[in-house]
């Protein structure tokens, strides 16, 4: 019979994914107004599709950054803050697009286990990762950072400037 959770342990688990997933909300949304503030407010060439996944806004973003000469001062910067969604979507995208089959008391940690495409798209993988309860919290406060940094450049982007952008 797999291990239960405590009450307590329960709700330190639940509370870590909930400000995860709560603070990913602002993620989100401040990666496709850092897109459109690139395309209206600094004058970057629109794609012929507008990107709509969060990796396909990210990597336009990227792209818009390292090629503007306004932002080689803060590009280090903000590439590193990119580089920090990647790492939480990859977490994320377990807990969100998958299933905690796993609790591992000794470790204080879960595993999640999802489905998804192999690397050359032509079948479905099954994939697990594990968590420690640490982890989701050091998670949840690095997307707490992320969503601050994201708030500065999409200012700056705003203002058409980086003054902002390295502060």
């Amino acid at each position: 019979m797999p291990t239960r959770m405590t009450f307590d342990q329960e709700l330190r688990f639940y509370h870590s994914i909930g400000r995860l997933l709560d603070r990913w909300g602002y993620v989100d949304s401040l990666i496709s107004q850092i897109c459109k503030s690139l395309i209206e407010d600094m004058g970057h060439p629109a794609p012929k599709r507008v990107p709509w996944g969060l990796m396909e806004r990210l990597a336009y973003a990227m792209r818009c950054f390292d090629a503007d000469a306004r932002f080689t001062d803060a590009k280090t910067q903000i590439m590193e803050m990119f580089d920090a969604v990647k790492q939480i979507d990859d977490h994320r995208g377990f807990i969100v697009h998958g299933c905690k089959t796993e609790f591992f008391p000794s470790q204080m940690a879960v595993q999640f286990t999802k489905l998804d495409r192999n690397e050359a798209k032509t079948a479905y993988v099954q994939l697990s990762t594990t968590i420690t309860f640490d982890e989701l919290a050091r998670l949840a406060d690095a997307t707490q950072h992320v969503v601050a940094g994201l708030i500065t450049v999409g200012k700056a982007c705003e203002a058409g400037n980086t003054d902002r952008a390295e502060k």
